[in-house]
Parts: C-alpha cells; sequence; structure tokens
C-alpha cells in the first residue's frame, strides 16, 4: 500500500490514477489528519507527500513519523518521498535536506 498525502486535487488524483494503472495499491488523501488516521489502521509500504499542506507540514510529519518509530519500534516509519515544486523557497529546500541526511 501507498499513501500520497497531496492538498491538490489534480495532482493527488493524477498520481493515484498512474500508480492504479500501473499495479499499485495506494489511497489519497487531502491532508496530514486524515493521513494520521489511516496509519492508524494500516502501516503503509511507502508514503509519498507533499511537503507544503494546509494542516501540518511535510516536514512535520517527517518528525512524527520518526519520533514514533524510535517509540514504537514494532511500528517502523516506512520510506517517504517529498513531492518539491519548483517555486518552493530555498529555505524549504535547504531544510528537506537537512531533514532527510538523518
Amino acid at each position: 500500500m501507498i499513501y500520497l498525502v497531496e492538498d491538490d486535487d489534480s495532482i493527488r488524483e493524477l498520481v493515484l490514477y498512474t500508480l492504479h494503472t500501473t499495479g499499485f495499491e495506494a489511497e489519497g488523501f487531502r491532508n496530514a489528519a486524515d493521513f494520521w488516521q489511516a496509519l492508524e489502521k494500516e502501516l503503509p509500504q511507502l508514503v509519498l507527500l507533499d511537503i507544503m499542506l494546509p494542516d501540518e507540514d511535510g516536514l512535520h510529519i517527517l518528525k512524527r513519523l520518526r519520533a514514533g518509530a524510535e517509540t514504537r519500534p514494532e511500528f517502523p516509519a516506512p520510506p517517504l518521498l517529498f513531492f518539491l515544486r519548483l517555486k518552493e523557497s530555498h529555505s524549504n529546500s535547504d531544510s528537506l535536506r537537512l531533514h532527510t541526511a538523518q
């Protein structure tokens, strides 16, 4: 199962369509709150994550996933890929490099 967290409906639908038509099982979420609810029910094999969400930014989600994996080793943090738009600021890109390198 792949989880996609993306607030832009058109991007989310396109990525889900692509994943489904290439044989992947995937579920999309418009916001972080819906993602966290789903995570309680099923641990995905991969998370595709928009870095800029309306209710919680992607870097904070990454931190929460890592902290949860440290306190609950039976639920390891799944691999995660960020979606970045070219218009994202350099500060977000620099922060991302810092967090993913750890």
